[in-house]
């Protein structure tokens, strides 16, 4: 595809693809319903979702806790969201240092960071489980920032994607209802 025809194509889609129509969110009409998250990252984002997995860590199931238990634990620590900071190019962080909080779990020290809460927003998801705990942690943050006043910037990207995934969660119950009903 020429650089042109992907312009034409990148400029089309907010309004909706023809696919768009079969989608169960949609209603039959093309609604454009993507969601993408801009680099770098800003210091609103990566502090609300720094503060939601925090307090989350103290409420056992909640989507903070579930996230850093299930999935930052499981990815591979990388130092690009620890050394690509601040205002150079390039930059996946505004923010100069990760956010960090240390405490004792079960007898062993844990650290939290926020440069592998980013990394692991943006992991692979292999598993629907990844899906869920990734959804509840998205409206979490949502939550957090709308309550908190207008988010704009890179959190306002978060939280166009928590509606979103309102949105598909809402039709999937809606279609259980069906179901069972």
């Amino acid at each position: 595809m020429s650089y042109s025809a992907m312009v034409e194509v990148l400029g089309a889609f907010p309004q909706g693809i023809s696919e768009c129509a079969s989608c169960p969110v949609s209603g039959g009409r093309p609604i454009g319903c993507y969601a993408y998250v801009s680099y770098p990252i800003d210091e609103a984002a990566e502090t609300c979702v720094f503060k939601v997995v925090l307090d989350g860590l103290s409420i056992p199931g909640s989507p903070g806790s579930r996230f850093y238990h299930d999935t930052v634990n499981r990815i591979q620590r990388t130092s690009d969201w620890v050394e690509r900071r601040g205002a150079v190019p390039g930059s996946l962080c505004t923010l100069a240092e990760p956010l960090t909080y240390a405490w004792v779990e079960n007898g062993e020290e844990r650290l939290l960071n926020s440069a592998d809460l980013l990394a692991a927003l943006f992991v692979s998801l292999e598993s629907p489980h990844d899906l869920d705990t990734l959804s509840a942690l998205l409206l979490e943050v949502s939550k957090r920032a709308l309550s908190e006043g207008t988010p704009t910037g890179t959190l306002a990207e978060l939280v166009e994607m928590g509606t979103l995934v309102a949105l598909l969660n809402q039709t999937t119950a809606d279609k259980h209802l069906l179901v069972e009903g």
